[in-house]
């Protein structure tokens, strides 16, 4: 491995400006070993470490097949096109690959056929653009349309698992998603997402292999970006049931025509219960997420109406027609007596409403250790690996929620300088958050002004962070005329535009909420200062957050130390990530929060963080942006 990584290694040479690190090598040699003997493994490796090209090298090298799952499309995408081939070429192996996403990614061409026929309003002026790109495309993903794939394209353009027609479908041999899948099952090296990975397994699980994703159930597993694990997991092995969905799939003319004029009737009961169940839950539903404490009786009589034509469905003929017909109904049965039926301890059920006011209502489980641990045990070895795992150098969290226990760990070298290259401003004389129901004007104003110090202490290449809309444009309007830099904040234009425009800018200040706390790369002078506006403790009165907290009360836990505390810590140095991504980055980090300085746990959270010198000082603050030089070090408390 030190000698791939090495100076005038393979990597050297196919990669311009490469530097050699310590903890690159560091992570290659403990992933070559893990997965030698067929083990779990765990490695917290920093931002800035080269992780990807760590774990990817030797697995390539050792010839294993291989399944590389991380969280978002865009970094499946950065895997695809930039780090795999570039791995390939360092390994000196070329490996059969495929990329992997949810059936909803990819052009329809049932979907396209019926636009030509009768265009929608809002999809006709892009439809020729379409039409000429699914003539040429080899891939069929619509992330490949650009400008082009606009929310009403793909809306109409796409299909996901509940409204695909499957084997029925007369564009079915030529179908992208299809011939993904087909690609995937033949690959030495799949890239695809966290969700999929469960949702492969949660299938598997209920017996509907031949639905499933079709990972190779033999390869090597690597989970990279494995802190958002918890979250993917959860939605994955959820239930969900929109308030449209008994009748979108009662009213298909697939479903109507099978079953027939005999069971109208019945079809119409399934129908109806659902309209009674979502009505009863329209009247308790505000506009957040709501949690669902008492039984709703329809919403039962809608899974047992629906489980009752499913003894209709097996006089249906075509054999195809009956398992895309079976499949549909008994998932609505199955979901709806999850989500409604609350007799299982385990299991949280909540409502929530959309901005066009239509409900849906989700049941999800209250722990996945045991189920990220059915998903992944049968592969031959599993790597998790993080810039974030560990909380306070321990990775107790990961393995108690997450489901690694045995795995073997390691925390690399730091990649970088953090005592020369970064300072932690975290000052105990700011108003702290205020408690729900109390004024939080003083605090709102504090706040604001201490972002007008900072921001003009460095001159602007600011990103200012928040936990929520309200204190972000709150922030926003009181500093509206505070400083002359250019102004950017989340929302008012895509996230890529806004990135584009703050590099673009040099002295940008841009106002993010929780998409740019983590995945968002700019490096150089363009980012010098990340502020964190509050600690991000999960929302209390959130039906998960309050589920899982009184689920641990019960059984006697801690539930800060062992869930809020560390979720927080966790994301804070997400965000702390953003600052420093070379060896020529300098910047502040400034966590506006006085519980950091004034509460027992706030200790633990600094120590969770990379080994920057800490100050409660603003002039510390503004000598480090005056000096920023090579060789300075700022003032510190520690």
């Amino acid at each position: 491995m030190r000698a791939l990584f090495g100076p005038r290694g393979p990597l050297a040479e196919h990669l311009a400006g490469y530097e050699p690190r310590a903890c690159q090598v560091q992570m290659a040699e403990f992933v070559d070993g893990v997965v030698d003997e067929d083990g779990r493994g765990v490695v917290e490796a920093d931002t800035g470490t080269g992780k990807t090209l760590a774990y990817l090298v030797p697995v390539l090298r050792a010839r294993h097949r291989a399944i590389v799952s991380t969280s978002t499309k865009a970094l499946q995408d950065q895997l695809w096109t930039h780090d795999l081939p570039l791995a390939a070429r360092v390994a000196g192996v070329a490996p059969k690959t495929a990329l992997l996403k949810g059936r909803a990614n990819y052009l329809c061409l049932l979907s396209l056929d019926d636009q030509a026929q009768s265009p929608d309003l809002l999809v006709g002026e892009r439809l020729t653009n379409v039409q000429t790109w699914a003539s040429t495309t080899a891939t069929g993903d619509m992330a490949e349309l650009g400008a082009d794939a606009t929310p009403d394209v793909l809306s109409n353009l796409t299909r996901g698992v509940d409204t695909c027609e499957g084997n029925l479908c007369p564009f079915h041999g030529d179908c992208w998603a299809e011939r993904a899948r087909a690609r995937a099952g033949q690959a030495d090296v799949v890239v695809t997402n966290h969700h999929l990975v469960f949702a492969d397994a949660k299938l598997r699980g209920a017996g509907g292999e031949a639905a499933g994703m079709p990972l190779p159930p033999d390869g090597v597993l690597i989970l990279d970006e494995a802190h958002t694990l918890d979250e993917a997991a959860t939605s994955a092995f959820s239930a969900h049931l929109d308030d449209g969905r008994a009748a979108r799939i009662m009213n298909a003319p697939r479903v109507r025509d099978s079953l027939g004029p005999d069971h109208t009737r019945a079809m119409s009961a399934v129908v109806a219960a659902s309209a009674r169940a979502f009505a009863a839950l329209n009247r308790t539903v505000g506009l957040n997420r709501t949690t669902i404490t008492d039984e709703i009786g329809p919403g039962l009589t809608l899974a047992e109406s629906a489980h009752s034509l499913l003894e209709a469905c097996e006089a249906i003929e075509d054999q195809d027609t009956r398992a895309w017909v079976s499949r549909r109904i008994h998932e609505l049965a199955a979901d709806a007596d999850r989500v409604f039926r609350l007799d299982d301890p385990a299991w949280v059920h909540f409502a929530e409403r959309a901005r066009d006011g239509s409900l849906t209502a989700h049941a999800a489980p209250l722990e996945v250790d045991r189920l990220i641990h059915g998903a992944t045990r049968h592969r031959p070895s599993v790597i998790a690996s993080s810039a974030t795992l560990t909380v306070d150098r321990s990775f107790a969290y990961l393995i108690s929620r997450l489901g690694f226990g045995g795995a073997a760990e390691l925390i690399t070298e730091p990649a970088f300088d953090y005592r020369r290259q970064a300072l932690i401003y975290a000052p105990a004389d700011i108003q702290p958050p205020p408690t729900a129901g109390h004024d939080d004007e003083p605090y709102l104003a504090g706040l604001a002004h201490r972002l007008t110090d900072l921001v003009h202490a460095s001159g602007g290449g600011a990103f200012l962070l928040f936990t929520s809309r309200r204190a972000m444009n709150d922030a926003w309007r009181r500093t509206r005329s505070a400083f002359p830099y250019p102004r950017f904040r989340q929302g008012d234009a895509a996230p890529a535009d806004l990135l584009q425009r703050f590099r673009e800018a040099n002295n940008g200040v841009l106002f993010g909420l929780r998409s740019f706390w983590e995945g968002v790369d700019v490096r150089g002078d363009a980012l010098r200062l990340v502020v964190i506006a509050r600690l991000p403790f999960a929302v209390p009165d959130d039906p998960v957050v309050a589920a899982r907290t009184e689920h641990l009360r019960n059984q006697g836990a801690n539930w800060f130390a062992e869930l809020a505390l560390p979720r927080a810590a966790l994301l804070l140095k997400q965000g702390f990530g953003r600052l420093i991504r070379s060896t020529s980055d300098r910047g502040v980090v400034a966590v506006l929060d006085s519980r950091l300085r004034r509460r027992r746990y706030g200790s633990t959270i600094l120590r969770s963080l990379p080994p920057a010198p800490v100050t409660h000082r603003l002039d510390h603050v503004q000598r480090f942006f005056e000096s920023r030089n090579p060789h300075g070090r700022a003032h510190v408390d520690r």
